[in-house]
């Protein structure tokens, strides 16, 4: 559970900071390091999903214009190097647009279902943290 100024912090819901905390027992000790990897994790994830769906709707040269259109803009830089809440919702957010889109694009049910369901996943307000 995150603390501010000693006391419980509960506003948000637990997910992005047990991520954080994983990252730490993963180095052994809380870090400025462990913190920052894990929002430039959910910072390459939130890349990831833009790309893959740029490159479904435009092809390849369109998904890497879109990553890289986003990587360049000065608010993803600033908030890809802080260790925010933002770097979750950004990735869950992408996620479920591409997700979304997928849903959309198929004829099949069953494919039509799990992407459907692969979106609602994405962006669970626990999983991202808000």
């Amino acid at each position: 559970m995150p603390h501010l100024g000693g006391l419980p912090f509960v506003e948000k819901p637990p997910g992005f900071p047990a991520v954080v905390a994983t990252a730490y027992r993963i180095v052994g000790k809380p870090s400025a390091a462990a913190a920052r990897l894990t929002a430039a994790a959910f910072a390459l994830a939130s890349l990831t999903a833009v790309f893959l769906l740029g490159w479904r709707i435009l092809g390849v040269e369109g998904g890497s214009l879109a990553a890289a259109i986003l990587s360049f803009s000065m608010r993803f830089c600033r908030t890809a190097h802080n260790v925010l809440l933002d770097n979750a919702l950004t990735a869950g957010v992408a996620f479920t647009v591409l997700f979304t889109w997928i849903a959309l694009e198929n004829t099949d049910v069953c494919k039509k279902r799990r992407a459907y369901a692969a979106a609602g996943v994405s962006l669970d307000r626990k999983s991202v943290g808000v």
